[in-house]
């Protein structure tokens, strides 16, 4: 039988790639934790982590409920750090609801990813779906980041071409002398796009960084054109 230790919630944490379910708590299963005994309540898992803190592996929702009760700590079972958390939270999702075929699906998509030499139809065993199913979800999931990649390079290659129109005004307004050693603007989206691959993480940080650097020039441009404007 596994021990139970007391574990302060604050000392948790949990990370959204480790969750079988979609992210989030389902309200009516959240109202029904509130209103039930807590002393009842299953233990969760955890995994000790380091420098005093654990790694919330099964319990979520309850560690969720008990946070919103005012609850300090909870009764947990604490395991050795798997090196798999999220199938390892899959296999212990016995308490509450059942997952959804859409989180199986997704589960399915994780293990297609992770571990290729996976037979669709040992994912479907672990996954409780057929093999059909298995094989049509990482098919719609390869389909669907192609089409968030092409989107992605769209979104970059507009937001390069703010930043360059913005950068033109700017240079407009205060003039080449504070310019200085620069390229044309319009080759800013040409570079990016032959080195950006399909890193979507750094497309959608560049993207953001451009759209900061489009307002602050155009910040920068109205302020020194206010400054140069003659007072009437």
């Amino acid at each position: 039988m596994n021990e139970l230790f007391k574990v302060a919630l604050e000392r948790i944490d949990w990370k959204t790639q480790d969750n079988p379910r979609d992210g989030s708590v389902d309200e009516i299963r959240f109202a029904e934790l509130q209103e039930s005994d807590l002393t009842l309540w299953p233990p969760i898992v955890v995994a000790l982590e380091g420098n005093d803190r654990y790694r919330g592996i099964d319990g979520y929702a309850r560690w969720t409920a008990a946070r919103a009760l005012g609850v300090a700590e909870l009764p947990a079972i604490v395991e050795i750090l798997p090196s798999d958390i999220r199938s390892r939270a899959f296999a212990l999702n016995e308490h509450g609801w059942p997952l959804r075929t859409h989180e199986r699906r997704a589960h399915a998509v994780y293990l297609r990813e992770r571990y290729p030499d996976l037979s669709d139809r040992e994912i479907a065993r672990r996954c409780g779906l057929s093999p059909t199913t298995v094989a049509s979800a990482t098919v719609q999931n390869g389909q669907q980041e192609v089409r968030d990649s092409g989107d992605s390079r769209r979104e970059l290659a507009r937001a390069a071409v703010r930043f360059g129109r913005s950068f033109t005004k700017f240079r407009e307004l205060v003039g080449d002398s504070f310019i200085i050693n620069v390229n044309p603007p319009q080759s800013v989206a040409v570079v990016l796009s032959e080195y950006a691959g399909d890193d979507r993480e750094w497309l959608a940080e560049t993207r953001a960084h451009f759209l900061e650097i489009a307002d602050f020039t155009r910040a920068v441009a109205q302020e020194i054109k206010k400054q140069k404007t003659p007072a009437s």
